[in-house]
């Protein structure tokens, strides 16, 4: 049967009532049980449904009684059939096998996991100005520079400042008139005036 997106909340609601039927306390009143406390109705199913397997059981099966309930049957439990216990057994297997598979599949694509990052890199891959400033990546072109880095350098004799390293990774367009006001703020915070390169004057147009 296939299933939509839109069953999937139907799903974890059955899945829900399943575990809880599972663990469900059995009112047959039985102590040999201690895991949870108490004599689960799944262990309950599990044994009775043994009890009707082929063999000497079956053969000399006789109902058991248990609590006293209203019908016809005056509480006594269903005549054997060789055939229930194999199947609460697979269906249980089955949907065992199946849980572990699809939390294993969730747990490796749930994203608040840390997943793989795929290849590893090294710093000399990526733009060093990038890298000592923002800490972002940003492919070499020339040297060990970025090409709008190189480029900010070549013109100008300075390397772009923090404001248009920002300005560039928000996608803010930067005019020549912005990258010169930038490049005066930071000589006067950090009063280094000093060029590095002889800087190209930009063409006009």
């Amino acid at each position: 049967m296939n299933i939509r997106r839109a069953d999937l909340p139907q799903i974890a609601l059955e899945l829900r009532r399943l575990g809880e039927l599972l663990i469900t306390p059995c009112p047959c009143g039985s102590t040999e049980y201690t895991w949870l406390k108490a004599h689960m109705l799944s262990e309950h199913i599990w044994d009775a449904t043994l009890d009707m397997a082929p063999g000497p059981k079956a053969q000399a099966f006789e109902p058991r009684t248990i609590a006293p309930s209203q019908g016809p049957d005056d509480g006594r439990e269903p005549r054997p059939d060789p055939d229930k216990h194999a199947q609460y057994h697979d269906s249980a297997r089955t949907l065992w096998d199946a849980t572990r598979a699809l939390q294993g599949l969730i747990d490796t694509l749930r994203p608040d996991q840390n997943m793989p990052t795929g290849p590893t890199f090294t710093d000399t891959e990526w733009c060093a100005h990038h890298l000592d400033t923002l800490g972002i990546c940003e492919p070499r072109n020339r040297g060990d520079l970025c090409r709008r880095c190189y480029g900010v350098r070549l013109t100008t004799g300075h390397l772009p400042p923090h404001s248009i390293l920002i300005a560039w990774r928000d996608g803010t367009r930067v005019t020549d008139a912005t990258l010169a006001a930038a490049i005066r703020a930071e000589q006067a915070r950090t009063g280094k005036t000093k060029a590095k390169g002889k800087g190209k004057r930009r063409k006009a147009g």
